[in-house]
């Protein structure tokens, strides 16, 4: 499917207001938008609502879930990846503030 999907567009502006605001419902609508986001296929707003979700989950403190958010870089036919240069800059930025779990070694 190509083209505009209002689901995946109220889904990421709930998202964006409850975490401003501080909500209630915040988590469960960044889980929504994530789950959302993972699962495909391309929309309009797929290629760049993982930067968004990834900046969601920072300033819900998980900056591990924007590191994870950031490796689903969009690739498109005819223009290559999309964004690249700022889908790594801010992998980047993350990844200088987040510490390496043991777990991860």
């Amino acid at each position: 499917m190509h083209g505009a999907d209002p689901t995946l567009c109220l889904t990421m502006l709930d998202a964006m207001i409850a975490t401003a605001g501080s909500a209630a419902d915040a988590g469960p609508l960044v889980a929504r938008l994530d789950s959302m986001l993972a699962s495909g296929p391309y929309v309009f707003g797929s290629d760049w609502g993982n930067l968004v979700l990834a900046r969601l989950h920072e300033a819900r403190g998980d900056r591990e879930a924007a590191l994870r958010v950031l490796d689903r870089r969009p690739y498109d036919w005819d223009t290559g990846p999309l964004y690249l240069s700022t889908y790594l800059g801010e992998a980047g930025r993350l990844a200088t503030l987040t510490p390496i779990s043991r777990g991860s070694l």
